[in-house]
């Protein structure tokens, strides 16, 4: 099925990148003769840039829940959408995480300076997003960003979960009870029969216990002489059906 797209978010979420990029570069003053020939509102464009961060939080908090949307939640589900967010973040994250420090690493040859290595259990967290809960160093200190998202993600399947499960058995309710509904109306029919093929079909039916048990126990009408053969079991009334304590024979 072809996916959705989001032409306006995927446009904010350029444009929230773009606005914590502008934050960084002012921050590191990068831009700081730009930033004093403009007034000073303007300046609130380049020191309010991490407010992107929040917005792009929430447009891919959308995102992601509108593509759970309507889906079977199933294990098998959960495990594939587990994959695919994996295949996405993970690859392009370790290799950034190489790539930092690698180019410390080289820097601080470059100047002379020392350079210390990630610690293996550092590392170890970074590689699966436990940094920030386990208290580590962030290696690259714009990672927490990462450690959150999935945080969401795992709040994500928590909530949906058991959400999925009451759906999951609700729908098997309503399918038992739809067959349970055709089965008497089958039964019912049965009983109305004629079989000219068979002498007594009728009454070698009438007779069966079960089924005049069934019969009697939810169309048996007050007057005790009439049934009520319209209506599905569930939109019966009834105050027009006898109790089904007394209505067995």
């Amino acid at each position: 099925m072809k996916q959705e797209r989001f032409t306006l978010v995927h446009a904010l979420r350029g444009l929230a990148a773009l606005w914590v990029v502008f934050f960084h570069v002012s921050t590191a003053g990068h831009i700081s003769g730009l930033r004093s020939q403009l007034p000073s509102w303007a300046d609130l464009f380049f020191s309010a840039g991490h407010l992107g961060v929040a917005i792009f939080f929430a447009l891919s908090g959308f995102v992601i829940t509108h593509s759970v949307a309507g889906a079977s939640i199933t294990a098998s589900y959960i495990g594939r959408f587990a994959l695919r967010r994996s295949i996405r973040l993970d690859p392009p994250y370790w290799a950034s995480i190489l790539f930092v420090v690698v180019a410390g690493y080289l820097s601080a040859q470059v100047k002379g300076e020392g350079f210390q290595f990630p610690t293996f259990p550092q590392t170890l967290a970074h590689l699966f997003y436990l940094q920030t809960l386990l208290g580590f160093p962030q290696i690259n200190w714009v990672y927490w960003t990462l450690t959150y998202e999935i945080q969401f993600y795992l709040v994500l399947v928590l909530l949906i979960t058991p959400l999925a499960i009451a759906r999951a058995v609700f729908s098997s309710y309503l399918e038992l009870k739809e067959a349970h509904e055709a089965t008497i109306k089958v039964l019912l029919r049965a009983i109305e029969a004629k079989d000219p093929y068979v002498p007594g079909f009728a009454t070698m039916l009438k007779d069966n216990d079960y089924i005049t048990y069934v019969w009697n126990h939810i169309y048996l009408m007050t007057d005790n002489a009439t049934y009520d053969l319209q209506r599905p079991v569930s939109g019966r009334k009834t105050s027009r059906v006898v109790n089904s304590s007394t209505a067995a024979r």
